[in-house]
């Protein structure tokens, strides 16, 4: 069972270098605290708005994250301890 989840499941911000770095929100982090699995973007995926960007699994159903821009994943730092800590960071197109 696939469920699909708003944008606004990300915090955003404008990086000096003009790239986006996105991160999961303090609500999105409590709602998800049971994921058991979370796929990334790969570097070089070209994303646009509101097309699912990260893929959460929870005990009982998998949930598409929307993002809430577009571009260009220009890195993925995941985080080995604390999944849901991890960032994504976009080039815009």
């Amino acid at each position: 069972m696939n469920n699909k989840t708003l944008s606004s499941h990300f915090d955003q911000k404008v990086l000096d270098d003009g790239t986006i770095l996105l991160s999961l929100s303090l609500e999105a982090k409590k709602e998800f605290k049971t994921a058991q699995w979370i796929d990334f973007p790969k570097v070089g995926a070209l994303v646009q708005p509101f097309e699912p960007l990260v893929s959460i699994e929870s005990t009982k159903a998998i949930f598409e994250l929307e993002s809430p821009v577009g571009g260009k994943v220009v890195e993925v730092k995941k985080s080995v301890e604390h999944p849901l800590d991890s960032t994504i960071r976009l080039e815009p197109v």
